[in-house]
Formats: structure tokens, C-alpha cells, sequence
């Protein structure tokens, strides 16, 4: 089978700093054994001559290289999807907004991805990015270690993505049905997701890898950062989305969605496949998982639910003193914090109980990985809790 070759695409609208860095970064990759790669910059209609000048001097040397200046304003929406349409003329795309930085692997990353999941049923797209840090609650993520180099989340990526043609022509067929329609409460996406702005594109991808039971690949190791720089639908979020990256290239290890021990649900929260691998005393339940608490009893399609919502009727309880959580679960851990119970038994989650468990989360992770989350990021979780009102 042929290697697909991805083109390049970086989308720009205004911050001519955030495009020099990310082009610096790729420019410092390593193309090794690549040639005629295509770069695409492409960049929103705004008022910064800047950017328009950083795009045009830039000096690519490993295949053809094409500005796209739009002449009319799209939108974050908009751009992203005119972006995605450009798989159908280069076969794939790695779309990366300006605000990235990317690993001198990326390249690399992308192609054996590509070669190994291209015709795989069940895959919406391959993210370049590794989330530390669940967005939805506010809380750090941390995916079970089963072996490979990659797990899968029923989310998309948005800090580096990659998608074939096969996928993006897959979600512009739903997206032409269903762009037209705000999410609604019935759909079983987080709450955070349904209440971002009309002109996020991520909550209608989110939406479609829902509806049609796919996933979004991520790996272990980023191949992506991000400087959370002011922008369309940020304020300028400091270190809170960095993460470490991987710094040369290697032979991936990929599984199939069938043979991994690492899957997740839209909310971050495994599913129950992935439980039911490792723990028989819950092989008898039909459940989904609610470890951060985040999930309306009304989405949740299971007679069973193992969460931290407050129940008096769980017919198994366990602790939190392992991470990732569902490890509490899997190992039989004594307490009450975490429990098994029928879906219609569970209440709310307490503001005290989520409390503590960014407290745990801080007091669990010792030395190098309490450092890297840092005093800055725990002060942004307790400050959206408060705005949250959770």
C-alpha cells in the first residue's frame, strides 16, 4: 500500500507572532526520507498586513508551498471547514491552528498513522495532541497504559488534527444535514460542549463521532503543543494546554479499536469495554462510567452507573487513591468515594467531593508530574468551578 503524503495546512487569521513560532517549528521538523510535501497557509480575511507578510516569506524547502488569502471574512467555523476540504484534493490534511507549536516528529507521526489507520472502520480522525487534562471537568485525564502508543476518545482533536479523505467526506455528508441545527440537551455530548459558541466547528464534529460510533486516535506521547495564545475563542490560557513532546521519531505501536484496553467515551470516561477487561466483578453489569462526575443522569443510556455522584444505594463502593480513577475499580480499592449503582439511584455531585478530588488529584501526583501541572493550573480549575457553580 502507498504511504499517503499529508499536505501541511496551518490556519492564520491575526496573530502574526502565533504563525512565525508554529512555522518555526515546522520548519525545525524532520523530513527525512520526504520530499515534495505540501504546505498550505491559509488565512482568514482580517485587518493584520503582518500575518499576510509573515506567510509569504517564508521560506519552505520541502515541496510546493501555497498561501490562501480569503477575501471575505469566514469565522473559526468556516475556516476550519474550508480547511478540512482541502483532504479531498491532497488525499489527507494535518490541520494545525496558529497558536501550536509542533514535535520534530509530527511529520513522521502522521504518515505511519495514516498507513496503519486509513481503511480502519470506527476512526473519524488522528489527533497530534495528548490530552493531560479533561476539559469538560475541569480535572486532569490520564488513559490507561495498555502497551500501545496510542488510545481513543469519542471526541475530536483540535490542536493538531489529521483527517483523510475518507473522513472528512464522511462528517461533510452529516454536516450538510446537521450544520444547520444547534446542539440540543437530548444530545449525549458533555454540557460544557453544547454551550460553546456557534462558531466552534469542534462541537459538531464531537456531535457526528457520537452519532456514528467513531473515534478520534490520539497518542501517547503529543506530537503537538499549545501556547493558548488570545484568540477566537480565547482569552490566553498560559501553560494550562502544554504538554510535553515527543522529541524524535520511533516505530509506532498502533491498535485497533478491537484490541485496545484504552478507550473513552465523549466524556473522557472509559467505556465499559475497557473496564470489563480488567475487572470481572463488574462483568455482570450493563454501565457507564462517571468517574469526574460530569454526566446528566438523563444521557445515561445504562441500567448501572459507577460514578462520584452521591448515591446511598451502590451495590459495590470503592476508594480514590489510585490514578487514573477507573484504576480504584479495576483493582478493587477499599472506600466509599466511587460507586456502582443503578443509574435512577444517583443524586448530585457534591462541591465538596470535587473539591477533594482536585485535592487528590494534586497530593497523588508527586514531584515532576505536580510540578509540570503546576500552582497556575489549579488555580484555573478552582476559579471556573466557582464560575461554573459547581
Amino acid at each position: 500500500m502507498d504511504k499517503l503524503k499529508p499536505a501541511i495546512v496551518v490556519v492564520a487569521f491575526n496573530r502574526p507572532h502565533s504563525l512565525r513560532r508554529l512555522l518555526r517549528s515546522v520548519r525545525q521538523a524532520d523530513f527525512s526520507g520526504y520530499s515534495d510535501v505540501p504546505l498550505v497557509i491559509s488565512i482568514d480575511k482580517g485587518d493584520n498586513q503582518e500575518v499576510l507578510e509573515v506567510a509569504a516569506s517564508y521560506v519552505w524547502e520541502h515541496g510546493p508551498k501555497e498561501v490562501i488569502a480569503h477575501d471575505r471574512r469566514l469565522g473559526l467555523r468556516n475556516h476550519i471547514v474550508a480547511c478540512g476540504d482541502l483532504s479531498l484534493a491532497y488525499e489527507a490534511v494535518i490541520i494545525l491552528e496558529d497558536d501550536l507549536f509542533v514535535s520534530p516528529a509530527f511529520y513522521d507521526f502522521s504518515v505511519q498513522a495514516l498507513q496503519y489507520y486509513r481503511d480502519r472502520r470506527g476512526i473519524g480522525g488522528i489527533s497530534l495532541y495528548a490530552y493531560e487534562f479533561c476539559e469538560y471537568a475541569d480535572m486532569m485525564f490520564t488513559p490507561l497504559q495498555d502497551g500501545y502508543d496510542n488510545y481513543f476518545i469519542q471526541t475530536a482533536s483540535s490542536l493538531g488534527q489529521i483527517w483523510t479523505r475518507e473522513h472528512w467526506s464522511g462528517f461533510k455528508r452529516w454536516y450538510e444535514e446537521h450544520g444547520n441545527h444547534p446542539l440540543q440537551p437530548v444530545d449525549p455530548v458533555p454540557r460544557s460542549v453544547r454551550a460553546w459558541p456557534e462558531s466552534s466547528w469542534k462541537k459538531y464534529f464531537i456531535k457526528y463521532v457520537v452519532d456514528q460510533n467513531l473515534y478520534f486516535v490520539f497518542p501517547r506521547v503529543p506530537l503537538a503543543t499549545d501556547f493558548g495564545d488570545e484568540g477566537t475563542h480565547t482569552r490566553g490560557m498560559g501553560n494550562l494546554l502544554q504538554v510535553p513532546l515527543l522529541m524524535r521519531s520511533k516505530v509506532f505501536q498502533w491498535s485497533s479499536l478491537e484490541d485496545s484496553a484504552a478507550v473513552y467515551d465523549a466524556f473522557f470516561e472509559p467505556t465499559q469495554e475497557t473496564v470489563k477487561r480488567f475487572c470481572s466483578e463488574v462483568r455482570a453489569y450493563d454501565f457507564e462510567c462517571d468517574f469526574y462526575g460530569t454526566k446528566e443522569l438523563a444521557q445515561v443510556k445504562a441500567e448501572y452507573l459507577i460514578s462520584s455522584k452521591q448515591t446511598t444505594a451502590g451495590v459495590r463502593q470503592f476508594g480514590d487513591e489510585m490514578v487514573p480513577a477507573v484504576n480504584n475499580v479495576i483493582f478493587g480499592v477499599p472506600g466509599t468515594f466511587f460507586s456502582l449503582a443503578k443509574t435512577r439511584d444517583y443524586g448530585a455531585l457534591p462541591k465538596s467531593k470535587r473539591l477533594g478530588m482536585i485535592y487528590r488529584q494534586q497530593r497523588i501526583l508527586s514531584g515532576a508530574a505536580a510540578l509540570a501541572l503546576g500552582a497556575y493550573r489549579l488555580v484555573v480549575l478552582l476559579k471556573s468551578m466557582i464560575k461554573k457553580g459547581s
